[in-house]
């Protein structure tokens, strides 16, 4: 490339043309720049005006008055220049190429080209010029279209006389020094982070979240302080109004997700659309199944695999076992795997979680996409196929297509329907509403559909993160991804057991609070990259869910020892403007999320149900419980992967069949023994009696002989 021509569509301050130029300069040695505004006496050879107010009109005459073949219309300066000699090696089989650097807007392609959605445009002018493009600017019908990931990130500016304070604020420092290492998925690290430290839970709290929660502390503290001291104000009732407006916002929150998602429809695909597949050009596709001593359900999951619609010949499939869990090993090791089966041991190294499993598996990923599926999931036939058709459609710029999660054992337990409710509302409502208001998406533990690609340029998972899922949409969707969602279910096992419910929930909890503190470790930076909706849809959803359950605890606390107590400083605490919104979010709040639990389960069809959603609050109690258990586990072991046990729905299935007949031998043993005793008892009784009558036939016998013998006696005496 011998020289490149610059267009500039927006009127430059003198600080811009000098950044521009700043930019511009190391990178080409020959160039030139086109920028709108009057022409000023000291200009410089490269920089050149055009005072037209038209702007498609300008850019026309710019296009023209280009010098070089290369030209390269810039729509915002703020992207980074380095990149385009590599791009520009793409015009020898596109006749242009988009720098996008607001990937959500993914349908420029289709439809139209804004000048918000655009960072730059480069093409030759000679090919377009054989087109008529520069009579019909911006005419983008019939081009070959290429596209450019060209992220924006700007560095934060901190003012010159804060910079010495940069040690006492360096949440707002930018770029932190783990980021400047290239992302290398490598086998030969010893903890398996391949993401900058700066967005791993491997630290609990960092100094940037010691800092900023001191100085947000302090600015709390100097509120609620003035507050008092001036306006007489008890930081108590500031407090607890705060704590009622939040409960407001994340319900109303959450009813906006819910209107949004009747109109959102998943990704469908009919059973023609499945069947046109041609299989002979199907790519290699891997499966990563993450497996700690998870024996009884280890038939049900290769079953499962087996009856997947998807070529077995490029089928990958990966069992991560731990090296300790010598148990599956061997299960695993007996059974005669097809040849696409693959068993990875994993070293014995800490931290011995899900996240870390999956990133060893991820250097040893031969297919172009790969799913994450638990030892318990049991996919829907045709879930590859749906997910590959999804990518396909789906510009390039998604990373992640998401199936919908549900449960198979949700008849076996009070518990069970219960988590299903949970598990309808979440992925049938919630879920596609955040799409639908393109959110920041957690993603579900399992069912996740990535490229392979793209998951290594983002580093895989968190290895320190409990909810590594979460944590990987969030950085998805910072980087200027998307995630999709398909018309598919996975179905998982819930679990049963009360106290294994509360060790999976706690678990979930501490992960969600790892996520908001990694994710804050720079707030100016993540409500940028976020943007400021999606910023604080992030707050209430994955910095709410560990706070609303313990906060629930405290306001039914306070409810009930008001009600039985009637203490007058408990009224105290909740004056007219706080009271009345505590007793909408009480009364009518709780009304709207019982709604929306039946809701959910309407949504699925599972109508046996909905009776049963209207015990939420106790299932909302337990929830306040485990929250508990996830602060208290986050601060002593914020590592700790608590095993959730399956295969409990397997051992009753055991029992209604294998166990069936011995329940029958046994009951009627039962009843054969209940006979013999009762046969036994009444021959004692029968004796007992026997016994009895013969002793009163003698009492009567005497007792008569006696009576005639005085009788008998009277008449001779007469």
């Amino acid at each position: 490339m011998e020289g490149v021509s610059f267009i500039v569509e927006k009127k430059l301050n003198e600080t811009e043309q000098n950044k521009l130029t700043d930019l511009i300069a190391p990178e080409f040695k020959k160039y030139e720049i086109f920028a709108f505004g009057r022409k000023k006496l000291k200009e410089e050879k490269p920089m050149k005006f055009l005072n037209i107010k038209n702007t498609k009109k300008r850019t026309q005459y710019a296009l023209k008055l280009c010098g070089y073949d290369t030209i390269c219309i810039i729509r915002n300066i703020n992207i980074l220049f380095s990149k385009i000699k590599a791009i520009s090696e793409l015009l020898n089989s596109n006749d242009l190429i988009i720098g996008e650097i607001e990937s959500k807007h993914y349908n420029f392609y289709t439809k139209h080209i804004t000048k918000q959605h655009i960072g730059f445009l480069l093409f030759s002018k000679k090919t377009l010029l054989k087109r008529g493009f520069l009579k019909n600017y911006p005419d983008f019908k019939n081009l070959k279209i290429g596209y450019a990931e060209i992220p924006l990130r700007e560095e934060i500016k901190v003012p010159k006389i804060f910079r010495p304070l940069n040690t006492i604020f360096s949440f707002l420092v930018y770029p932190h020094a783990s980021e400047k290492k290239e992302i290398n998925i490598s086998i030969g690290e010893d903890d398996y982070l391949y993401i900058p430290e700066i967005y791993s839970a491997k630290k609990t709290l960092t100094i940037e979240n010691i800092q900023f929660l001191s100085v947000l502390g302090i600015v709390c503290i100097a509120l609620l302080g003035g507050f008092w001291h001036f306006f007489g104000v008890n930081p108590l009732i500031i407090f607890i109004g705060f704590c009622t407006f939040f409960y407001l916002f994340s319900l109303f929150f959450k009813l906006d997700l819910v209107f949004n998602a009747i109109n959102y429809k998943p990704m469908k695909f009919s059973e023609e659309e499945i069947k046109r597949i041609d299989d002979k050009k199907l790519p290699v596709y891997t499966l990563l199944i993450p497996l700690y001593k998870e024996t009884e359900v280890l038939k049900q999951i290769v079953s499962a695999i087996q009856n997947l619609d998807w070529p077995k010949n490029k089928l990958d499939v990966k069992f991560l076992l731990e090296e300790d869990d010598s148990e599956t090993i061997k299960a695993v090791k007996k059974m005669k795997l097809p040849e696409y089966f693959e068993i990875v041991i994993l070293p014995n190294t800490y931290p011995k979680t899900k996240p870390k499993a999956l990133n060893v598996g991820l250097t040893k990923v031969k297919g172009e996409y790969l799913v994450l599926y638990d030892a318990e999931d049991m996919p829907e036939r045709d879930q590859l196929k749906k997910a590959y058709l999804a990518f396909k459609k789906l510009p390039e710029k998604y990373a992640c297509v998401q199936a919908k999660l549900n449960y198979y054992n949700k008849d076996q337990n009070i518990l069970t329907k219960l988590f299903t409710s949970e598990y309808c509302t979440w992925f049938d409502l919630y879920l596609p509403g955040l799409m639908a208001r393109n959110y920041p998406i957690p993603l579900g533990g399992t069912s996740n559909h990535f490229k392979v690609e793209i998951i290594k340029k983002l580093g895989g998972w968190d290895p320190y993160n409990v909810t590594e899922d979460c944590d990987l949409g969030m950085r998805i969707y910072k980087k200027g991804y998307d995630t999709g969602i398909i018309e598919s279910t996975t179905w998982e096992e819930a679990n049963s057991k009360l106290h294994g419910w509360i060790r999976q929930r706690s678990r979930w909890v501490k992960g969600y609070i790892q996520t908001s503190l990694v994710h804050l470790r720079h707030p100016v930076r993540s409500l940028k990259e976020f943007r400021l909706k999606n910023f604080f849809a992030f707050l209430f959803f994955v910095g709410g869910t560990p706070l609303i359950p313990i906060l629930n605890l405290f306001f039914w606390a306070l409810t009930i020892l008001w009600f039985t107590t009637n203490w007058l400083t408990i009224k105290a605490l909740f004056p007219p403007i706080v009271f009345y919104p505590g007793l909408f979010s009480l009364v009518i709040g709780n009304f709207i999320f019982i709604y929306l639990s039946l809701l959910g389960c309407v949504e699925r069809e599972f109508y046996n149900l909905i009776k049963w959603s209207l015990l939420a609050p106790f299932y909302w109690l337990l929830m306040g419980f485990a929250s508990i258990k996830a602060f208290a586990q986050l601060i002593k072991l914020p590592h700790f992967w608590e095993k959730t046990t399956h295969g409990f729905h397997l051992i009753e299935k055991k029992e209604a069949g294998f166990l069936k007949k011995t329940k029958i031998l046994k009951l009627g043993s039962f009843v054969k023994t209940g006979i013999l005793k009762l046969a036994k008892a009444y021959n004692r009784l029968d004796k007992h009696l026997e016994r009895k009558i013969e002793k009163l036939k003698k009492k009567l016998a005497k007792y008569f002989k006696k009576f005639t013998t005085n009788r008998l006696m009277k008449r001779w005496r007469k």
